[in-house]
This record gives structure tokens, sequence and C-alpha cells, in this order.
């Protein structure tokens, strides 16, 4: 037996690295078609989808 550590798994890493910002991207393009595509209470769901992004950036930096 060896003392080598195990090399993680790369595309579970990857994974782990870009899911949130694959998730961040989907939400803020879904808000600026529905923004641009519907009037009346829907903007303020797609104002709250395209600012998400940058909430987020906001909770990861003062977290």
């Amino acid at each position: 037996m060896s003392d080598r550590k195990a090399k993680p798994n790369l595309s579970h890493t990857l994974w782990k690295v870009f899911v949130i910002p694959a998730l961040l991207f989907v939400i803020v393009l879904t808000g600026l078609i529905v923004a641009l595509l519907l009037d009346g209470w829907m903007d303020l769901l797609a104002a709250i989808a395209v600012s998400s992004s940058l909430c987020a950036v906001l909770w990861a930096r003062f977290r």
C-alpha cells in the first residue's frame, strides 16, 4: 500500500464549481427575456431575477 492521496474526480469537481454560476446565468437570462417580452407585474419578477447575480455577489462578499 502506498500513502498517495487519491486524485479527486475532475468531472465532479468541475460540476461543483460551475453549477451555481450556470444557475445564475439561466435565472438572469430568463429575467432579461421576460422583461423584454412582458409588461405589468412580471416586470417586478424580471427585475428580481436580473438582480439575483448582484445579490449572490454581495452575499458571498459579506458572508
